[in-house]
């Protein structure tokens, strides 16, 4: 299944009427949970390849060229 399809289908399966809200204090409480943290992680890597859009308009060829150089 590639990413773009997990990012579909995904939302479909959260049950919304389960949601609490949280202030500050409660998110840096969900920070200490594994699934949270791979979640900011994987928050953090589309926001940074979103910017490399911003900088040449091009962001498969920025995230191809960041691949790469990751890979070395």
């Amino acid at each position: 299944m590639t990413f773009l399809q997990k990012a579909v289908e995904n939302p479909a399966t959260i049950d919304l009427s389960v949601s609490k809200k949280i202030g500050p204090w409660g998110l840096l409480s969900a920070g200490s949970n594994d699934e949270v943290k791979e979640g900011l992680g994987v928050l953090i890597e589309l926001t940074k390849a979103l910017s490399k859009l911003k900088e040449n308009g091009d962001i498969a060829a920025s995230v191809e060229e960041q691949g790469s150089v990751e890979q070395k």
